[in-house]
């Protein structure tokens, strides 16, 4: 079954197209002709979409654009700014890092990038959204096997979701906090 990129669409099941997708892996280097098939690389695709919609739930900035719009983008802006100041507009989306906006129907480049690469860890193996026996909370693991011996023991505050820093520098300016990050970010104001 085909992708469904339609932006703001209410069955829409991925950022980007299998077209744009190829283009970016070409781009850095990502050899899938002659190992993946376009539907595998389409499964992939919306795994990581749907990576990028869970782990990001409630650390996106703004709000979607569209109710009933099935995806977390487009996104329209929570900031109470009628003029975006650097151009005199009136300003609906969100505004990046940068003090740029991103138009209310628009997907970010930095969004379909994340996608990306969440799709290339995927196709690589990773589970993006994987199942935690007893939450992950491990104190301590030890196993052994004749002389090789394996031990993991996490700190008391480590979070269970590994960090795809990638992924997590792509959507830093579209984000509030980042998922599996001990702590949050947030937004200073002087008054």
């Amino acid at each position: 079954m085909a992708l469904d990129a339609t932006v703001g669409g209410a069955n829409a099941d991925s950022y980007a197209t299998l077209a744009e997708f190829k283009a970016y892996a070409e781009s850095v280097g990502f050899v899938y002709t002659s190992v993946y098939t376009d539907g595998v690389i389409e499964i992939a695709m919306r795994k990581a979409t749907q990576y990028l919609d869970r782990a990001y739930r409630g650390k996106w900035k703004g709000f979607r654009s569209d109710r009933d719009q099935a995806l977390a983008w487009p996104r329209t802006s929570s900031q109470d700014l009628p003029v975006n100041f650097l151009t005199p507009s009136f300003t609906t989306g969100v505004i990046d890092e940068d003090g740029y906006e991103i138009p209310s129907n628009t997907i970010p480049k930095q969004v379909k990038e994340a996608e990306y690469e969440a799709t290339i860890l995927d196709l690589g193996g990773t589970d993006l959204l994987p199942t935690y026996a007893r939450g992950n909370a491990i104190a301590r693991k030890r196993v052994k096997a004749g002389p090789v011996e394996t031990e993991t023991e996490y700190m008391a505050s480590a979070s269970a979701r590994d960090r795809f820093l990638t992924i997590e520098g792509l959507l830093y300016g579209l984000t509030s906090s980042q998922p599996g990050a001990t702590s949050g970010s947030g937004t200073l104001i002087r008054a």
